[in-house]
């Protein structure tokens, strides 16, 4: 009986590598099909913020496609990579540029772009891995099999552990790493495409140096420097990430710590001169004793609790101009002064007779200070109508205590 011809057996090694070169079809085909049936999980999967494009997805599967050409012997198939190296390129321009060329357009997709912050354009590192892969795939064309044999070993060594970095990234909720520090970042999918993409590299170029030398090749060791350097790189970034955010969130606690205390303190203020104004409705009008002895008693308890430096208080006629002030030493150019004419005073003013409550302005001018503290003003009312204001001016540093000083003319905001 004649043994009929059967087909070479495939080594392990070969299996394997149809089976990256599958799946990195079917990862492409994949996100395609996500794109166009408005399938989320296939294009966003495990909630990333980035999902993968659709010129990635295609150039995957292009690549996987012929990857298994060229393992059946069609190396004609290798002129197919022009698409996903001309995919690339784009990319890379678009980063360059900053600007859309509107790569999308090809497929015409708009699904998930009009909430996208950069619709359809991929990370530039995704497209500058796709590119070294393609021209590393299409190598059967060139003529210098020793080149061919040290690009692909580099190449398949950087591809694999990009998309392992990426996907440690993704895992430790580190973006400074999924998107390797740019603006854009890199979609998981793309992460494992270009893992698959580039172990498949390396299994090619490793069967083809031992088919040659019939011993393990010189750069074996290449993988693994690679891929230490790469995870060393990632650890420190991501370290030194954690360490950012730890201490922006410190610094942001601290800054909350002080507004709080910085609002408790006014508000102690606010309370204190709303008793004041209280009190001087009640009393006599323009009865200049009592003013001098309830300030000369509010500036005491003001400074002596702590609480940013009291420089005067004054007593403001419904028209906003100062009409009494303690001490009067040091604050003369104050007799007469407009407060009104002084922005953030004049809101400040507005907003306490609208409320009806003391109301603190904005940082302005105080004794003659360049934007050195803040007024608060409490409205003063009697029999039903707006009688004038209290105004007690403060410095916004502790240090500050009142004093004489000399000043000759108003501030001005």
């Amino acid at each position: 009986m004649i043994a009929l011809p059967t087909l070479p057996r495939r080594t392990w090694l070969e299996r394997i590598l149809f089976g990256f070169a599958a799946l990195l079809i079917l990862v492409g085909v994949g996100g395609l099909a996500g794109w166009w049936l408005h399938i989320d999980g296939l294009i966003l999967p495990w909630g990333a913020s980035e999902p993968i494009q659709p010129d990635e997805a295609l150039s995957f599967a292009v690549l996987g496609a012929v990857l298994v050409c060229l393992e059946l012997g069609w190396r004609s198939a290798a002129w197919l990579c022009a698409l996903p190296i001309g995919f690339s390129a784009l990319t890379l321009v678009e980063a360059a540029i900053g600007r859309d060329v509107h790569i999308s357009d090809v497929f015409l997709i708009d699904h998930l772009y009009a909430a996208a912050a950069h619709a359809g354009r991929g990370a530039a590192i995704g497209g500058a891995c796709i590119g070294l892969g393609a021209l590393v795939v299409a190598s059967p064309a060139w003529r210098f099999p020793r080149t061919r044999t040290l690009c692909g070993a580099v190449a398949g060594s950087l591809l694999s552990s990009v998309g392992f970095s990426t996907l440690v990234g993704y895992a430790g909720d580190m973006r400074r790493v999924y998107s390797w520090s740019g603006e854009i970042a890199m979609s998981p999918g793309t992460a494992i495409a270009l893992f698959l993409l580039g172990s498949s590299l390396l299994l090619l170029v490793w069967r083809d140096s031992v088919r040659e030398r019939d011993e393990f090749p010189s750069w074996t060791p290449m993988p693994a420097v690679i891929g230490c350097l790469t995870l060393t790189l990632i650890v420190w970034t991501g370290l030194r990430e954690r360490e950012r955010v730890g201490l922006e969130n410190q610094t942001n606690e601290a800054m909350k710590g002080l507004a709080m205390t910085i609002h408790a303190k006014i508000e102690e203020q606010n309370d204190a001169l709303e008793r004041l104004a209280r009190s001087w409705a009640e009393a006599p009008e323009y009865d200049t004793i009592i003013w001098e002895a309830d300030a000369h008693t509010q500036l005491d308890r003001s400074n002596a609790a702590g609480a940013y430096g009291c420089q005067s208080i004054a007593y403001l006629d419904s028209s906003g101009q100062t009409r009494w002030i303690y001490p009067r030493v040091g604050n003369e150019w104050a007799i007469d002064f407009n407060h009104l004419s002084v922005a953030a005073r004049s809101e400040a003013i507005a907003d306490a007779r609208a409320k009806g409550h003391p109301s603190v302005s904005a940082t302005t001018t105080i004794s003659g200070g360049s934007q050195a503290g803040f007024a608060i003003y409490a409205p003063v009312t009697r029999e039903g109508r707006l009688a004038g204001y209290v105004s007690s001016a403060r410095w916004w540093t502790r240090s500050a205590t009142p004093g004489p000083r000399t000043c000759s003319r108003p501030p001005t905001a």
